[in-house]
This record gives C-alpha cells, structure tokens and sequence, in this order.
C-alpha cells in the first residue's frame, strides 16, 4: 500500500493551473531573455539558379488502368475462410503481386483477380466531336424549309407552291419564321409611331386558336395540329410586313384609293398564300374556300392595325 501511495502521489514540484506549487507557494516563473542586439541572426541562403529542382513524376496510365482492371493478385483469407471476394477488391486497389488480407473472405463473382463487377474498370466516355450534328440541326431550325415555305408565299399563283410543297415539309411546324415575321412587323409598326405589339399577340393567338378548330371540323382524314396552322399563318405575314415597310416610308391612309387598293391586294395575297399551304400540306382541296373566308378576316385584322 505504502508503494502504491507513492506511485500515485503527486511530485513536490506539482503546481495546479493556477501558478501555485503543492505547498501553496506561487511558483516563480521563468525570466525572459533581454534582446541582445550583437547577437548573430541565420542568414537566409540566396538563391542558387543552378541548383537542380525535383522534376515531377509524370502521370502514367497504365499502372492506374491496371490498378483498377483488378490486376493485383490479392488474396481474401478471413476467419471465415472462402473464395476471396474481398481479397479481389483489395487487390484492386493495391499494386500488383500485393497480398491485401480481407476481414472477412466471401465467395462470389468479385472474388479472384477483380474479373467481376467489383474489379472491372469503367468504360472511357469518348466524345466524337468530329459526327455531331450541326447547330441549326439541333437547334430544330432548317433553313432550306425556311426559305422555301417564304418564297412559297412571295409566288402563290406559281407552280413553285404546287411542286415544292408537300405535307412532309408542312409537318416540319418551325416557329423560327413565323417568329421572326411577327417581331419584323411590330418593329416596322414602332417605325410609324405605333407600339402593338399586345394587338399582333392578341390577333395571332386567337385567330390560330379559333381558325384550328374549323379546320379539324372540316378535315377529311387526320388531324390537324396547332402548331401547323401557327406555322402556316406566321409565313404568310411576309405581304403584311411589305405593307408595313411601305406605311413607315409613307402614311398609306394618305394616298386615298391607292392605299385602298394596296391594302385590298394585302389582304388577298396573304389569303391566297396561306390557303395555297394549307391545301397542299394538309391536304385540304375541296375546303379551300371555305379556309380562304376565315383566314381573309383575320389578316384584314392585321391590315386594319398596320395602316391606322
């Protein structure tokens, strides 16, 4: 007992953390140095520029490709002895000929030398820049339908409409001209003085609405998307945006009877255009007529707002 007292008591020098020793002194702390200018400080080297520098390793491939591949033999023995799953996966990260030993060796398709699923690398992600598509293609925008519906509607007594036009091609509904018809008008209106904007929205979007719904009435075999009429109305604004250049230059309800008439043929070159589109890409001939009433209203809408 005497010893064991001994071992665990502390020593005469013990001080708590309060500075004070076993004996309830204060303890006498230690005297800082006065700074001795003469004293000799370590000079930094200079630096030498013929000193050789440490190269870096370069990176290599292989052993990474074969450190994952599994290819270091690693051995699973556990307590339980098996086939050594967890030996393979040790083995897959190890360098080859490693002897990684497993908690517990289980038998499986991991086990081995990594030619399960644990051990197999995962396949490189090439990207084939070289056979991606164009911009415009993944974008949706095809510029030859683009310029052929437009000339399609600049020539609608021809037989550019007849022969270039198809319901495959109308099926292609691009927003991309009919976008940017609209957008030229409303800036060709601000020209005039005039911010409608809100009316060519307006207009456009429950015209197309209520102009679908009689087409599907009248359609004799499929049905006809919103899209293809939105497509079809938005080119054949082309006449429209002529006018509306022609109103910036020279207010057209100044002229009398000939902005009557430019107006009056406005209107009939739109609707000729469009029901030449929809008769050919939607394959509604024998209702051309009853289309051409309809459509004839909602672009002499659009006059109405261009000229006044």
């Amino acid at each position: 007992p005497a010893a064991a007292a001994a071992a665990v008591a502390p020593p005469a020098d013990a001080s708590d953390p309060f500075g004070f020793s076993s004996s309830g002194q204060p303890r006498q702390q230690p005297q800082p140095q006065p700074w001795d200018p003469n004293r000799q400080h370590q000079q930094p080297q200079p630096w030498d520029p013929n000193q050789q520098q440490q190269q870096p390793q370069p990176w290599d491939g292989s052993a990474s490709r074969a450190q994952g591949q599994g290819q270091g033999q690693g051995q699973g023995q556990g307590p339980t002895h098996g086939g050594g799953g967890n030996g393979g996966l040790a083995g897959t990260m190890s360098p080859p000929g490693a002897n990684d030993r497993g908690a517990i060796g289980g038998g499986g398709p991991a086990g081995g030398l990594g030619g399960g699923p644990v051990g197999a690398a995962a396949p490189a992600m090439d990207e084939d820049y070289e056979n991606e598509p164009p911009l415009m293609e993944e974008l949706g925008i095809n510029v030859n339908h683009i310029a052929t519906k437009s000339k399609a509607v600049v020539l609608p007594f021809t037989k550019y409409a007849k022969t270039k036009i198809d319901a495959e091609m109308m099926e292609d509904t691009d927003m991309v001209g009919p976008l940017c018809f609209g957008l030229l008008l409303g800036g060709e209106m601000m020209l005039s003085g005039k911010l409608n904007f809100s009316y060519i929205y307006g207009f456009g979007v429950f015209g197309t609405l209520a102009l679908a719904l009689v087409m599907n009435l009248m359609s004799p075999s499929d049905a006809i998307s919103v899209w293809t009429v939105v497509s079809i109305l938005g080119y054949a604004l082309l006449p429209v945006n002529v006018l509306a250049g022609v109103n910036a230059l020279y207010r057209i309800k100044y002229m009398g009877a000939l902005g009557m008439v430019l107006a009056a043929l406005t209107v009939v070159w739109c609707t000729a255009a469009s029901t030449r589109l929809f008769e050919r890409g939607c394959g509604m001939r024998d209702q051309r007529y009853l289309i051409a009433y309809p459509v004839a209203l909602l672009y002499s809408a659009f006059v109405i707002i261009t000229i006044f």
